[in-house]
């Protein structure tokens, strides 16, 4: 599981997460399209998995016409791919380790908590 996804599922993943940029920076298609110079069907296509090889030029305007460089996108695909899953493929939440620092006082609800 801790293994590197295949190559042939980076760019679906790429395609998956830039659908979520762009609707999270409430971009449409054409907008995208026309700051990647691609054609917008292409765009579309790309979303929904329909291009299942792109090349890395059409993923680099893509991530151009998101806003974002290609290799932070990149880095937020390795980490994506990192991440279990559970039985219906939800990503797992991990719970955070207490960070407090040893030297600061405990308040009087955390030690009732049971902190």
């Amino acid at each position: 599981m801790d293994e590197h996804p295949p190559k042939a599922l980076e760019p679906l993943m790429f395609c998956t997460l830039a659908q979520a940029i762009r609707e999270r920076k409430r971009l449409t298609h054409q907008q995208v399209a026309e700051r990647a110079k691609l054609p917008v069907q292409y765009v579309r296509n790309l979303e929904v998995c329909k291009i299942h090889n792109p090349d890395a030029y059409c993923l680099y305007c893509l991530s151009f016409g998101l806003g974002n460089p290609y290799p932070i996108l990149e880095e937020r695909i390795d980490r994506l791919a990192r991440t279990p899953l559970d039985d219906q493929d939800r990503p797992l939440r991990i719970k955070k380790k207490d960070t407090a620092h040893p030297s600061t006082p405990r308040r009087a609800s955390d030690e009732r908590k049971g902190r």
